[in-house]
């Protein structure tokens, strides 16, 4: 059985919460960070206020920034930390159980999939499909983009000069470990695909 932890913050490395609901019930979140993968005893939304009020703003705060600089648009994304460039959007409404939030920095690329579905590649080799189509999540993330570009206008000073900020190199000395997850009518399951199977996670 996986440890649970009691609560978390959005940082830099996380790519992705993911709605799953428990043995006893409860409706938690598995977080994807860099290599790792856990559950979190809270829901995406609770991750992500509380995310938002650790980086000093809010879920509504956060909201009213986005539709005044993009419009009034549904679903919108959000700034986590402008000074961190965290942007984040969800794959579908926030009220669904099934929406999939992702950090725009980490997603690599999307290719469609039968039944009208997106399989989402991101960093360190993670996938995860989404049920939705190709355009929608393109979309979703060219707004997020959007947003992100019209924020960094705002507060980058203009300089004499060209400024190109330099990405930072992250290495890590471990073992290579690759997830893979898609949604079903059960909600997201993780796939391991050593053993061509789908395995749903139970807490106790």
């Amino acid at each position: 059985m996986k440890k649970m932890r009691d609560d978390y913050i959005i940082n830099r490395f996380t790519m992705a919460l993911m709605g799953v609901f428990v043995k006893n019930g409860y409706f938690y979140t598995r977080v994807l960070e860099a290599k790792k993968v856990f559950i979190v005893k809270l829901s995406p939304i609770e991750i992500i206020e509380n995310s938002l009020i650790h980086y000093g703003s809010g879920l509504n705060a956060a909201k009213k920034a986005t539709k005044a600089a993009l419009g009034n648009i549904d679903m919108p994304p959000i700034k986590i930390c402008g000074s961190l460039g965290i942007y984040w959007f969800p794959s579908m409404s926030p009220k669904n159980k099934n929406c999939v939030w992702f950090s725009l920095n980490h997603i690599k690329d999307s290719i469609p999939v039968p039944n009208n579905k997106t399989k989402v590649l991101m960093e360190y080799d993670h996938t995860i499909t989404i049920n939705i189509s190709k355009d929608l999540f393109k979309t979703r993330e060219y707004r997020a983009q959007d947003l992100q570009k019209t924020f960094e206008k705002r507060t980058i000073p203009t300089l004499p000069y060209t400024y190109e900020p330099q990405k930072e190199a992250l290495f890590i000395n471990e073992n290579k470990t690759i997830f893979h997850f898609k949604q079903t009518n059960k909600g997201i399951v993780e796939v391991d695909y050593d053993i061509n199977k789908e395995y749903s996670l139970h807490i106790s």
